[in-house]
């Protein structure tokens, strides 16, 4: 045979030095332009990967590339500096095709021999007998259905006689007239078990109770199943033999949740009504044989209600109980696979797919952005507006304004819609003795996605605070200076990613005022506060006697404005310095569309 020498699994981001780049960004374009082409995450070529492609840590990504087509690559580090361009990019060679096949045939039954040719091979779907067809007739071969699949129970600790451990037992969600509980150890459905149960008191006359909660556990199917049979035990009974003056409407619901989807469907509904004090038990069933037809990670949970309703006045054990015991989930496999068939015949050439582009827009003024006919996410930026500085006092200097926050995420979308776009206006500079504006948040869809505004500045010195980015405060606002402490620097942020947020850099705070007392150690304005990307803009430097003004935040797009100075055009969201406006946000849309 012949051996190959095998492919990298992961594309690995490096620098000319040959280091990994942690968080490194790859830009993927049609070859010989700049028109961009998105890569796909796995070898379907279902998924599309974002563009750029963001490395995770180690600098390492998914990156599958479209047979027969041709990428340019450009990598840049996580701060947007290129590292190497490579045009004329292609996947692997796809490799000649094989020679013509043998035709499988199938049927309920012996083949026919004048069906088919010499070669064909033929599966009679009753028995699992193959046959091959040899001068002009079919004989028997092979039979390749297995014996029957053997049975093995999933659920851990069915029968509760070692507690509740694996099973999670929860409280219900907060609902009107229902106590959330978790359930609890009690008596099971025989001597050898326990069960999961929730006791209701009530000592309480004429009062109605419900207590509601549930248990659950996940499980793996290593194979494919065949027939899956769930079978488990209830009751539902009253602590108390006055029959006439206590009731029980509890219920037991079953549901079945895929891990993998983060789905959850309601199996059943079993409403239980006691009328013993005697816990009198009864088995159901449910086939799962449709709902489990693949091997993967799946759980089971079941809600406990349990109701009770004391009219015969106070006093003890009068409560009501709702139980489950002895669960099981018995899978069975679908039995052995029998020995590949021969090849078949090389299949046509499929279509060719859809062409498909990534179409970034940037906003900066309000609009609406109506999705694509087929784009169902989309990747949104928003930045909102940075604060004004104030104006220097008297005696003390203007503190600069705070940044504004950015942060992206992916959202789902309804094709074909329209969603608002509100872009956040710079705050203004204060004039001498007044305190600027702050910022405004720039918003998409109203709440789907919300870049928060920076503060302002105060005539008294304080800066501004930094925009938030969601759970990620902003720089603290700078400190004014006094007559024996010297003023504080806004402060500085970093930049964080997580799975629902795919970056959230907070604004920088700015810049305290210098204090123009003889004896003050600074009578400077201090810096504002920086991000991973920027340092903030510089306070007023004053040599001798007079009070300097504090600089602005910076922001994810660029530096906040020295003191007396707006930020750089393209700095959006970065804060003003010492009486000068902030810059206005912005909002950047990104989807694939077809």
């Amino acid at each position: 045979m012949t051996a190959l020498l095998a492919p990298f699994p992961k594309f690995r981001a490096e620098d000319a030095a040959g280091a990994s780049l942690p968080f490194a960004r790859l830009y993927t374009y049609a070859a010989g332009t700049t028109t961009p082409m998105a890569t796909c995450k796995d070898a379907t070529g279902a998924v599309f990967n974002t563009n750029p492609v963001i490395c995770d840590a180690a600098g390492q990504a998914d990156v599958w590339l479209t047979a027969g087509v041709a990428y340019k690559f450009v990598l840049t580090d996580q701060y947007g500096t290129i590292q190497w361009t490579v045009d004329q990019v292609t996947g692997g060679i796809q490799g000649e095709a094989g020679p013509a096949g043998s035709t499988w045939r199938y049927g309920a039954g012996v083949p026919d021999d004048a069906v088919g040719n010499n070669g064909d091979f033929y599966l009679d779907t009753n028995t699992g007998d193959v046959y091959a067809k040899s001068t002009g007739s079919y004989g028997l071969v092979m039979n390749i259905k297995g014996p029957p699949g053997s049975s093995v129970n999933v659920i851990k600790n069915g029968s509760f006689y070692q507690g509740l451990s694996p099973w999670n037992s929860l409280p219900s969600a907060a609902s009107a007239g229902v106590t959330p509980t978790a359930p609890v150890i009690g008596a099971g459905h025989t001597a050898a078990s326990s069960a999961a149960q929730l006791l209701c008191p009530s000592t309480d006359f004429a009062v109605a109770k419900i207590l509601r909660g549930s248990v659950s556990q996940g499980f793996s199917i290593p194979v494919p199943a065949g027939t899956n049979t769930l079978t488990f035990w209830t009751t539902c009974y009253l602590e108390t033999v006055d029959l006439a003056a206590v009731s029980n409407t509890g219920y037991i619901k079953a549901y079945l949740f895929s891990q993998s989807a983060g789905t959850e469907t309601l199996l059943q509904t079993y409403n239980l009504t006691a009328t013993s004090p005697t816990a009198v038990w009864t088995q159901q069933s449910i086939d799962l044989t449709a709902s489990l037809p693949t091997q993967g990670d799946y759980g089971i949970r079941f809600e406990i209600q349990s109701a009770c309703n004391n009219t015969g006045g106070s006093g003890a054990n009068k409560g009501t109980i709702t139980a489950i015991d002895d669960i099981t989930l018995l899978i069975t496999s679908a039995g052995v696979t029998g020995p590949p068939g021969a090849t078949g015949p090389t299949g046509p050439a499929g279509p060719a797919g859809a062409a498909t582009s990534l179409q970034r827009t940037t906003y900066t003024s309000n609009a609406t952005h109506t999705t694509g006919p087929n784009t169902t996410w989309l990747d949104v930026t928003c930045t909102g507006g940075g604060g004004g500085g104030a104006g220097s006092g008297a005696s003390i200097g203007g503190g600069g304004g705070g940044a504004a926050a950015t942060i992206k995420k992916r959202i789902a979308v309804t094709p074909s819609t329209g969603y608002s776009i509100v872009v956040g206006a710079a705050g203004l500079g204060g004039a001498t003795g007044n305190a600027g504006t702050a910022g405004a948040d720039t918003t998409f869809g109203t709440t789907l996605v919300v870049g928060k505004k920076g503060s302002a500045g105060t005539p008294t010195g304080a800066g501004g605070a930094g925009g938030a980015a969601d759970e990620y405060l902003g720089g603290s606002a700078g400190v004014a200076g006094t007559s024996s402490v010297p003023p504080v620097a806004g402060g500085s942020t970093t930049s964080h990613a997580g799975i629902d947020i795919l970056a959230a850099i907070p604004g920088g705070g700015g810049g305290g005022g210098g204090n123009q007392d003889a004896s003050s150690p600074d009578n400077s304005g201090a810096d504002g506060g920086g991000t991973d990307r920027w340092a903030g803009g510089d306070g007023e430097f004053v040599a001798g006697f007079g009070p300097g003004g504090g600089g602005g935040g910076s922001s994810y797009w660029g530096r906040g404005g020295n003191a007396g100075a707006a930020p750089s055009a393209g700095a959006y969201g970065a804060g003003g310095g010492a009486e000068a406006n902030g810059a206005p946000g912005v909002c950047i849309v990104e989807e694939i569309r077809s």
